[in-house]
């Protein structure tokens, strides 16, 4: 039983690491979009042009890719015990994700 136990309290410790640096990632990615000004009204708005010739993302709608970047800011303030705007974000990660292959 008390190796049962070990292995349950390594695995949490394996995920917890997975979602540290997974949760480092995802704030790297958001503040990159602000400081290349990929923005709303930044100098270098994405705009769906810019990547809907690429075969294999081009496909994905723009509004799809900013809910993803509302989404990252909302983890971020939820990590940092602030109040995240409470919203349904399974649609546009079903429609953005890659599928396993």
């Amino acid at each position: 039983m008390a190796s049962q136990k070990i292995q349950f309290v390594q695995k949490i410790q394996d995920l917890l690491t997975s979602l540290a640096l997974e949760k480092a990632k995802r704030k790297e990615l958001y503040d990159m979009y602000f400081a290349r000004e990929y923005n709303s009204g930044g100098a270098a708005e994405l705009v769906f042009a810019d990547y809907s010739e690429n075969e294999t993302i081009g496909f994905i709608p723009l509004a799809d890719i900013i809910s993803c970047i509302t989404l990252l800011e909302n983890e971020i303030k939820f990590y940092a015990g602030t109040s995240p705007a409470n919203a349904q974000y399974d649609t546009s990660i079903n429609k953005v994700r890659k599928l396993p292959s």
